[in-house]
Order: C-alpha cells, then structure tokens, then sequence
C-alpha cells in the first residue's frame, strides 16, 4: 500500500492511496477496506472521493481484465469529514488485483502549518457490510463487526502548508 499527497490548487491537497495485492482459488470471497483520512484541521472536499479497481478473473479460457470505477453515491461509501472508506468484495477467482483510491482536503483552521494524510487497509476472510468509524485524529478507523478482520500498518503522509 502506498499513499501520496500532492499538492493542488491553493489549499487543496490531493491525498492517494494504491494497494496491489493477489488472490487465488484458495481464498474465498472477502470484503476489503481502503481507507484515507486527514486531521481535524483539514476536510474532505464532498463528493471529491474516487475508487477504481482492475483485476483480472481467473477464468478457464484464461484471465479476463476487468475494470471498475464507483460513483460517488455508490453505497460501499462511508464518507465523514476527516475520512472516507471504501467496501468491496473479491471473489476466489479474482487475481492480479489492484485498487486506487483519492479524495482532496482543505484547511478548515488558517493556523494550520502541515498537511496531514493517512491511509488504511483492511481485509476480511468474510463477506459483510462493514460500520466503519474515524478517530478524530483521522489516523485510526475502526470496523465492526471486527471478528476474522485485519488491517495493514497505517501510512501517514505530510507536506508543509
């Protein structure tokens, strides 16, 4: 998992985050988080969140590449305002997977000296619609139900304002 923060118009920052990961017929369908979050001095922008996902299914003629893109008013969203979380599931035939998610931030306190960013990423051996809640500090999100649920380090990002 990587996350980014760049910087775009006056006071506003884009902040990033891919995951590349595999899956195999071993696995069976699982529900996956991606998260990004920022501290209570910045927001997310509304409506400026983006998710898209490339895999190939493994299929018996070969693997197909398929692609997604959500919209805004998907359901899988959770958004607040210091954080914004993605839901979806993969299926045991799903490999080579890929997903990208953005959001933009803005200041919401002139004193604020650095742009913070986190991101996260969890995963589930389970299928299930997630409650997903942030922290304050946007850094920590917590998923419930929370039972065979596991969450990567969280990757932080900063730039000077």
């Amino acid at each position: 998992m990587t996350t980014s923060l760049s910087v775009g118009n006056p006071d506003k920052w884009v902040l990033t985050s891919d995951v590349v990961y595999t899956g195999s017929r071993l696995f069976s369908p699982a529900t996956q988080i991606i998260s990004l979050g920022t501290n209570a001095q910045f927001s997310i922008i509304k409506d400026s969140q983006y998710f898209s996902r490339h895999y190939e299914y493994d299929s018996l003629g070969g693997p197909l590449p398929v692609s997604y893109v959500a919209n805004v008013n998907d359901t899988n969203w959770f958004c607040s305002s210091i954080g914004h979380a993605y839901h979806f599931d993969i299926g045991p035939d799903d490999i080579n997977n890929q997903c990208f998610m953005a959001v933009v931030i803005t200041p919401n306190n002139s004193a604020a000296t650095l742009v913070d960013g986190f991101g996260t990423y969890s995963k589930s051996t389970l299928s299930f619609t997630p409650s997903i809640g942030f922290g304050t500090d946007g850094a920590s999100i917590s998923i419930t139900p929370s039972t065979h649920v596991t969450t990567a380090p969280n990757t932080h990002v900063q730039l000077p304002r």
